[in-house]
């Protein structure tokens, strides 16, 4: 292991930093990133922010692969984040094939709008495929840190870690335990 992390560090920054981005990239676990179900993974957003991807870029709703699919509320939302209550109400009664092929075609920048809606329409995308969700911070088992996520101003007090109790053993009782191995160790 030794002669491998010294092999490492003589490697030239590019190469050095090659082998850290392949090694940060596979612990990486993709989701479906939806809210619902608890499924949205934040971190993937700030990496989408901060890679500035532009999914509108490589993929567009159409009928076929989105709009087809879900019910007409949705597409019937996705008109009106677009263009607002009136272009919602001017399709509001539209069977859902001829709305998916009106939001495909608004979305693929083909319908006959104005220029400010064209471009709202370019731009949209389902909410799982944008890179907007925000990531919630985790407790860590570490004490210090358990502390300053319950660190509101106020010195922590039986009723801060009542509720981590009541899910079991709090995360105090885990740091101690950490500890003990550590110590074992």
């Amino acid at each position: 292991m030794t002669e491998r992390f010294d092999a490492f560090r003589a490697l030239d920054d590019e190469a050095r930093g090659a082998w850290v981005a392949y090694s940060i990239a596979r612990t990486l676990e993709p989701t479906l990133n939806v809210t619902e179900g608890y499924r949205s993974n934040g971190f993937h957003d700030h990496l989408g922010r901060l890679l500035d991807i532009q999914v509108e870029n490589w993929w567009r709703p159409t009928a076929e692969n989105f709009f087809g699919r879900v019910k007409k509320g949705v597409m019937l939302e996705a008109l009106e984040e677009i263009g607002g209550p009136i272009l919602r109400g001017r399709y509001k009664d539209a069977k859902k094939g001829d709305l998916a092929a009106t939001c495909s075609s608004l979305c693929n920048g083909q319908g006959i709008v104005e220029a400010e809606i064209r471009e709202k329409a370019t731009a949209w995308l389902p909410e799982a495929m944008r890179f907007d969700g925000i990531e919630k911070p985790s407790r860590s088992m570490l004490r210090s840190t358990f502390i300053n996520d319950v660190d509101d101003g106020d010195p922590v007090d039986d009723e801060d870690l009542a509720g981590e109790e009541e899910d079991g053993a709090s995360d105090l009782d885990a740091d101690e335990d950490h500890e003990g191995l550590s110590q074992a160790a």
